[in-house]
């Protein structure tokens, strides 16, 4: 990461992280199932690191990756959501 304000931040936020997740076989077997489905190269080992830390949601703000989500919702084995309307619906029930 070439931006070393960036990489400093990111690492101020991974001491909060109690699970980590290796990029392995399995991550990667799984990225490449969901990359054949059109997912991208990063989207697919966001959605594949959060299925094997079995992440309550994948919050993200990117309208294509949600699409995407909506359309395999049978084979995404996690709850993807944008935050807003995530937050909504946490707040309601």
């Amino acid at each position: 990461m070439p931006n070393l304000e960036k990489l400093e931040n990111v690492l101020k936020l991974l001491e909060f992280a109690t699970i980590k997740v290796n990029l392995n076989d399995d991550t990667n077997r799984r990225s490449q199932q969901l990359e054949s489905l059109g997912f991208g190269l990063y989207d697919s080992f966001h959605i594949a690191c959060a299925e094997i830390a079995q992440a309550d949601v994948l919050l993200s703000t990117d309208d294509r990756l949600l699409r995407n989500v909506s359309r395999h919702q049978g084979v995404i084995g996690i709850l993807v959501d944008n935050p807003v309307t995530w937050l909504m619906n946490v707040l309601e029930a």
